[in-house]
């Protein structure tokens, strides 16, 4: 399995872990291309609320990647 092929299995299991209401910020932010101030009024949380939820996502996605990733590179 390819470097690439890899990343992606494994972003998509770590997508899969996050919360449901932290997995659609990530998409409206990241596949829909919406800034938080235009996120805030869909979901009904202040720009402020969406801003930190995003940036915990990261690192939750940030963490599980590079878990997922070690893990599948040891022998």
């Amino acid at each position: 399995e390819g470097s690439f092929d890899r990343q992606v299995s494994a972003m998509q299991h770590c997508l899969g872990r996050l919360a449901p209401r932290a997995r659609e910020l990530v998409w409206l932010r990241y596949h829909g291309a919406k800034m938080p101030e235009q996120i805030a009024p869909e979901v009904g949380w202040s720009v402020n609320a969406v801003r930190v939820a995003l940036s915990r996502a990261r690192t939750v996605l940030r963490e599980c990647m590079e878990q997922q990733l070690a893990v599948k590179e040891a022998p």
